[in-house]
This record gives C-alpha cells, structure tokens and sequence, in this order.
C-alpha cells in the first residue's frame, strides 16, 4: 500500500529523527512529529504536540551538555507495516548512549511502536509509544 519510495522516506525518517536528537535543534526535532503528535515513555507522556515535545527534548539537550556529555541514539530492525497509502505502523529497537571523552555508557533500551503519517507529502510520527527495557527517558 505504500510505495519505495515511501518506504526509504519512512527510514529515512527514523534516522533524521536521531540525528535530530542528538543535536542542537529541537523544534526541528519536534518537527519530525505531526502538530498534534503525542510522545510517550514509559507510560509517561513526555509531549501531547510539537510545543511540548520541543519542551522535552530541549530540556534533555541542556542537561546532557550540562553534564560535558553528547547523547547518540540508534535504531534498529525497524519494521514497517503499510495501512494505507497514508499511514504505516512502526516498530523498532532504540537505544541511547551518553558519550563523555573515551566512555560510553547505554543509557536505556526500549522498544518503540510508531503511528506515522504521510501529511502534505511529508511523512511524520503522530504517536510514538517507547516500552522501555531498562533506563529512563526525563531530561539527561
């Protein structure tokens, strides 16, 4: 129901969206969500739109760099299932590192199950749900 091209789009997705959070720019970050996307942890609702998603990711990139630190997130085995033309459920592996100088250290382990639809030509993430196998996702 969806095409390749969609398909590389969606990937493609998933990889901006961890270069974006690890970097400086969380309203672009948040921008990978549509404008009322909902990011849950845990069972805990980290944002319930763009504003409050930017919110959390803003406040985990200050105290990680509080900390001397960079954060690198990686997905893996994502798994795409198409429901229509406009709307695909996703699933991956997602881990996150904390690297200070010649450490690095696992920060937490989840898997994520993904809402994603196509609007206005731009695939985004309308609910992201992250089951945590350890770890925690607040601010660091």
């Amino acid at each position: 129901m969806i095409t390749v091209q969609d398909h590389i789009d969606i990937v493609s997705l998933y990889a901006t969206y961890n270069h974006l959070a690890d970097g400086e720019d969380a309203v672009e970050y948040s921008n990978c969500y549509t404008a009322e996307g909902i990011l849950i942890t845990g069972g805990r609702v980290l944002g319930n739109n763009r504003a409050e998603i930017a919110q959390f990711r803003k406040a985990s990139m200050q105290a990680v760099r509080a900390q001397g630190m960079k954060r690198r997130h990686i997905s893996t085995d994502i798994v795409l299932e198409p429901l229509s033309a406009v709307a695909v459920r996703g699933r991956c592996y997602l881990q996150s590192c904390l690297v200070q100088a010649d450490k690095v250290h696992l920060t937490h382990s989840c898997t994520t199950d993904d809402s994603i639809v196509k609007e206005q030509g731009r695939w985004r993430f309308a609910r992201r749900v992250l089951t945590l196998d350890f770890g925690n996702m607040g601010p660091g």
